[in-house]
C-alpha cells in the first residue's frame, strides 16, 4: 500500500493512496491529463472574462485562445522531446505518448505566443494587448496544470532533508530522474524504499500565487501596452532560475550541458526587465511631454522680452520722438483725456438741466388755472338749482286753469323723469400736482392735460334740456290763446 503514498515528514503530512488514474467503467483516465485539461478550460473562461471587463470582443479571444491551445500543447511536448533525445531516440514510440508527463511549459509558451502574434497579425490586433489580457488566466492555468505533476510523481528536485522535504516510494519513480545523491539518502519504510527530494512543483505552485496576486495589483495601473505580459514572463522566469537549479531531472542543452530551461529563464528575465524598464521611462516622457503641451495650449501667450540693445533703440526713438514735437501741438493721449473731459461735462450740465424745479411763475399760473376750474364748477351747480325751482312754478300754475286746458296743457308739457331733478353731487377735488422734478417736454404736457376740461359723472337725466323747456313754452302760450 505504500507504493502509491507521498509523504511530507517534517511537515507531519502522509499521503497514503494517491493514485495516478481516475477509472470509468474499464477506461482509466489519467489525473495529469484531467489537470492540463481543466487548467486549459480554467485559464480560457479567466482571458474571456478579462476580455469583457476591458470592452474587447470576447469570441475573438476564443478563436485566439484555440488556436493557441493546440499549438502551445504541440510545442510544449516537442520542446521536451527535443531536450530528451537521447531517450526518444531509443523508444521513438514513446514520442507521442503524453499519458505519463513530458510537456514543457516554455515550449508552450514559446508556440503559443507565435501562434497569438499570427492571429494578431491576420486580425490587425495589438498582440502586446493580447498578452495583458491573456496573462492573468494563462498563469492560473499553470497552477492548476502544475498539479498533475504531484499525481504523476516528477518535476521534483534533488535530494534535501529542509521543511518541504518530499519522499516517494523508488517503485513510482521513473529510474532515469533518480540521482546518485538519492541513492546514497534513501529511506526505508516497512521494507520500501523511499527517495527524498525537494517538491519543485509546489514552489512553482506557491510562487506562481505570488505572481498572480501581483498582476491582480498591477492591472489597473499599467502604464502601456504589453506591460503586464511582460510582468508575467519576468517574474515566472525569475522563479524558474531559481527553481530550476534544484531540478534532478533537468533537460539539459546538447551544445553546453546545462539547464536549458533556466538559461531560457534568465534571458527572458533580463529582457523583459529591461524592456519594462525602457518603456516605463518612455511612457514617463510622454505623459509629461502631453502634459506641458496641454498646459502651454492653456496658458496665454507671452510675448518674449527686449533685450537691452532693444530697449535702448527704443528709448532713443521716444526722446527723439518728444524733441521733434511742437510744444503747443497737444499729443494723443492728451487729446484723449480733454474728449474725455468734455464729455463728463456736457453729462453733468444736462443732469443739472433735468434736475431744475418749477419756476414760480409757473407754479402761479398752475394756481389760477384750478381756482378758475373751481369757479366754473360752483357756477354750474348754482345754474342747475335754479332750473330746478322754475318748473314745480309752472305747475301750480297750471293747477289754476280748467280742467280741459289743464289736460291740454299736461298733454302739451312733456312727462318726462328729467323734470324731477335731484341736487348733483359735488365735484370731486382735483388731484395735487406732486412738485417733482420735470423736463421741458414734460412741463408742457402736464399744461396741457390742466387745461383740457374735466369730463363730469353726473346723471345726464338730472336737468331738463332745451327741448324740454322750449315746449313747456308753446304750452303756455297756446293755454292763454285758449
Amino acid at each position: 500500500m505504500l507504493e502509491l503514498s507521498i509523504r511530507f515528514p517534517h511537515l507531519g503530512i502522509y499521503l497514503e493512496q494517491v493514485g495516478r488514474n481516475v477509472s470509468i467503467g474499464d477506461v482509466e483516465i489519467p489525473l495529469y491529463g484531467i489537470c492540463v485539461a481543466a487548467g486549459l478550460l480554467v485559464g480560457m473562461w479567466f482571458a474571456i472574462i478579462e476580455a469583457k471587463r476591458t470592452h474587447q470582443d470576447p469570441n475573438l479571444y476564443l478563436d485566439m485562445l484555440i488556436l493557441s491551445t493546440g499549438a502551445a500543447l504541440l510545442g510544449s511536448r516537442l520542446y521536451y522531446v527535443l531536450f530528451s533525445w537521447s531517450y526518444y531516440r531509443e523508444h521513438p514510440a514513446e514520442i507521442l505518448d503524453v499519458r505519463q508527463g513530458g510537456l514543457a511549459i516554455y515550449g508552450g509558451l514559446l508556440c503559443g505566443a507565435l501562434a497569438a502574434w499570427l492571429f494578431a497579425r491576420l486580425k490587425k490586433q495589438s498582440f502586446w494587448q493580447f498578452g495583458d489580457t491573456i496573462c492573468v488566466g494563462l498563469l492560473t492555468g499553470q497552477i492548476i496544470g502544475r498539479l498533475g505533476d504531484f499525481f504523476n510523481r516528477e518535476a521534483f528536485g534533488e535530494y534535501t532533508d529542509s521543511l518541504f522535504a518530499m519522499q516517494l516510494p523508488v517503485s513510482s519513480v521513473r529510474p532515469f530522474a533518480i540521482t546518485a545523491q538519492m541513492r546514497e539518502h534513501l529511506v526505508q519504510i516497512q521494507n520500501v524504499d523511499f527517495i527524498q527530494a525537494h517538491p519543485i512543483f509546489l514552489y512553482e505552485i506557491l510562487w506562481n500565487l505570488a505572481l498572480l496576486f501581483l498582476l491582480m495589483h498591477c492591472r489597473r495601473k499599467k502604464r502601456f501596452h504589453g506591460e503586464l505580459f511582460l510582468i508575467y514572463l519576468a517574474g515566472y522566469s525569475l522563479g524558474r532560475c531559481w527553481m530550476d537549479g534544484l531540478r534532478a531531472d533537468p533537460l539539459l542543452t546538447p551544445w553546453l550541458s546545462l539547464p536549458a530551461s533556466q538559461l531560457l529563464a534568465a534571458l527572458l528575465t533580463i529582457g523583459c526587465t529591461v524592456t519594462i524598464l525602457v518603456k516605463r521611462e518612455m511612457a514617463r516622457r510622454r505623459k509629461e511631454a502631453q502634459k506641458s503641451r496641454r498646459e502651454a495650449e492653456a496658458a496665454p501667450e507671452e510675448t518674449e522680452p527686449l533685450s537691452t540693445a532693444e530697449l535702448s533703440a527704443l528709448q532713443e526713438e521716444l526722446a527723439q520722438e518728444n524733441t521733434d514735437a511742437p510744444a503747443d501741438v497737444p499729443t494723443e493721449n492728451e487729446m484723449e483725456n480733454i474728449k474725455e473731459e468734455a464729455a463728463s461735462a456736457l453729462k453733468v450740465e444736462t443732469a443739472t438741466e433735468m434736475a431744475e424745479p418749477f419756476s414760480e411763475e409757473a407754479a402761479k399760473t398752475l394756481e389760477n388755472e384750478d381756482d378758475a376750474q373751481t369757479a366754473d364748477a360752483e357756477d354750474a351747480t348754482k345754474s342747475e338749482v335754479e332750473s330746478s325751482e322754475i318748473i314745480p312754478d309752472e305747475e301750480s300754475k297750471a293747477e289754476n286753469l280748467p280742467a280741459d286746458e289743464t289736460l291740454e296743457s299736461s298733454e302739451s308739457l312733456p312727462m318726462d323723469d328729467s323734470e324731477t331733478s335731484e341736487t348733483p353731487p359735488a365735484p370731486e377735488p382735483e388731484a395735487e400736482v406732486p412738485e417733482t422734478l420735470f423736463t421741458d417736454e414734460a412741463e408742457s404736457e402736464t399744461t396741457e392735460n390742466l387745461e383740457a376740461p374735466k369730463t363730469t359723472t353726473e346723471n345726464p337725466q338730472a336737468l331738463p334740456t332745451d327741448d324740454s323747456k322750449t315746449e313747456a313754452t308753446d304750452g303756455e302760450k297756446a293755454t292763454s290763446l285758449k
